[in-house]
Parts: C-alpha cells; sequence; structure tokens
C-alpha cells in the first residue's frame, strides 16, 4: 500500500515578477529568484523564501493538512537533516522543500520505519516534492533533505486532502469491478490534469509473490491515455497502449520484492485523468482474469 508520485513539475500557479522558465522532465518549470538567508523561524526566513514555500505547497498540495509547521533549515554544501515524521497506515501524504538561492540542488528521501527507501526526489533544482504517498503502516518515517551548496530552505509536510466523489471517480470503481473482481484498492483514486504527450508516474513497493493490477479513464478532452508497469530499473512488466481513453493492467504478478513504477501517458488530447493502484493477493496457479488484457487495445465498457 505504499505510493509516492514521481510527478512532472507543473509552473506554480502565481510566480513573482521576475521569473525565468526553464524546461525540466519535458514540461515547463517556473524559477523564482533567490533571496538572501534569513534568520531563526519561517516568519524570519525572509519573505521570499515564505512566499516561494507557500506557492509550492499551493501547487502540489492545495487542500492539504500541514503535518507540521514548516521548518527552516540553514545548510552548507553536503549538509542533511533528518526529520522524523509519525505517520498512520493509510495516510496520504506529500512532503516538499523550498530553498534560496535557485541555483542550489535540493534533494527528499524519505524512508520507512525500518529503514528501507519508499520515495525520493533527486531532481536538480531547488524545489524537490514527493506527492501521493500513502503509508503502508504505522510508525515513524524519516524524511532527509540533503543540499549541494550553501543557502536556506523551509521543509514541509502535509496530509493531502481526500479526492472528493465524482462522476470520473465512480466510472473508474466500475472499470475496477469488471477487470479486477475481488481486487483491493492499495491507493486513492488519483487525479492528474495531462497535456499531450506529457506522463505523471507513482511508484509503489511491491511484495514478492503478489499480484497488482491498475485501471485509469481520462475525461472526454482526452481521447488516448496509455499505462505501463515497470521496475524502478526500467524493465517493462506490463501495458496498455490501446488508442481509447480507459486503460487496464488486469494482473501483474512479482517475483522479487521491489519498487514498481506505473507511468500514466496522455497519448492523445488533454484533461483529467484518474487512475487507482489495486492488490489481487497472492499469486495462485492458473488465475484468470475476465475482460480485456492489457495492451489489447484497451478496456471496452
Amino acid at each position: 500500500m505504499l505510493l509516492a508520485g514521481c510527478r512532472d513539475k507543473q509552473p506554480f500557479a502565481a510566480a513573482t515578477a521576475q521569473t525565468s522558465v526553464e524546461t525540466k522532465g519535458g514540461l515547463s518549470v517556473t524559477r523564482i529568484p533567490g533571496t538572501a538567508a534569513g534568520e531563526g523561524s519561517a516568519e524570519s526566513s525572509g519573505p521570499r523564501l515564505a512566499r516561494g514555500a507557500a506557492r509550492l505547497a499551493s501547487t502540489f498540495a492545495p487542500q492539504g493538512r500541514p503535518l507540521f509547521a514548516p521548518v527552516p533549515w540553514k545548510f552548507t554544501k553536503a549538509d542533511r537533516r533528518d526529520l522524523p515524521v509519525k505517520l498512520t497506515q493509510g495516510m496520504r501524504v506529500a512532503f516538499m522543500a523550498y530553498a534560496q538561492p535557485s541555483d542550489i540542488d535540493l534533494d527528499l528521501v524519505l524512508t520507512l520505519p525500518d529503514g528501507l527507501q519508499a520515495a525520493e526526489d533527486r531532481s536538480p533544482d531547488e524545489m524537490p516534492v514527493i506527492v501521493h504517498f500513502v503509508a503502508p503502516r504505522d510508525g515513524i518515517y524519516n524524511l532527509r533533505a540533503s543540499a549541494d551548496g550553501a543557502g536556506e530552505a523551509l521543509l514541509m509536510g502535509f496530509e493531502e486532502a481526500t479526492l472528493p466523489e465524482t462522476f470520473a471517480g465512480r466510472d473508474l470503481q466500475a472499470l475496477a469491478g469488471r477487470y479486477l473482481p475481488g481486487a483491493t484498492a492499495m491507493s486513492p483514486v488519483h487525479r492528474e490534469s495531462l497535456l499531450p504527450g506529457h506522463a505523471a508516474r507513482l511508484t509503489f513497493a511491491a511484495l514478492a509473490g503478489h499480484c497488482y493490477g491498475v485501471v485509469a479513464v481520462g475525461s472526454k478532452e482526452l481521447r488516448d491515455l496509455d499505462l505501463y508497469l515497470a521496475t524502478a530499473e526500467g524493465q517493462e512488466l506490463e501495458e496498455d497502449t490501446g488508442p481509447t481513453p480507459d486503460v487496464v493492467i488486469p494482473e501483474v504478478c512479482i517475483d522479487h520484492a521491489g519498487m514498481t513504477t506505473v507511468t500514466l501517458r496522455a497519448a492523445e488530447g488533454q484533461g483529467d485523468a484518474f487512475w487507482q493502484v489495486y492488490e489481487l493477493g497472492r499469486r495462485r496457479a492458473h488465475r484468470a482474469t475476465p475482460g480485456a488484457r492489457a495492451g489489447s487495445g484497451g478496456a471496452e465498457r
């Protein structure tokens, strides 16, 4: 039940007058200029730092409930900061940091209570983000920030808002009921706004001998979605690239435990997509999967 989003970063909804735009992960990312270091607390760390952190939070956790007050951190090259975070099973959370100056490379890594890595953002920028992480068990998790230069940052954590019930959400559940009967949802319903050719990603910790499935539906403006399942090393396990806005990976059984990546891509059109990951339990001999197979042209409703 462990999920974390490796979501491509969209531009902030509100940016300062002096910004620059660069390409990151195939999308444009608005950069906000840095300011001089402040002192002591979130309020005294500098108004631009606080505003930048607020914009980051409003973009990636717009209705989230803070898990803790923003933590100010002054750092030098190769410094790191560990934050213990208490989570309960099933909590859907996001972690992020905003640093200055803007040429700093700040990384975030989240580890499970047993020390295994669960999620990360090591992209080369000053605003790392981990979203859509669902805690697999109760315990004390560790959020580690590390920097490659000198500066200051605000570290933040949020419990993400539950996705409201929508027609598309009900449609998604109907699709899962048809192609994944008896399966257990191991993630919330995720909603992504996709532009043509752009993708969103989730990672989860798969257990050896267990089987998983994924379903996704797009809005009417999303005419074609592609769905891929792969290991963290990039080895493809299964796909559904049929020319439809509804895609299903009905069953993939995992031989070796490890992180597994789900990628949802807008092949044609743009709009909102809803998707969810399911667990089908342990592998059983001669398990029959009803309905369409992944890659066979998509699900037929």
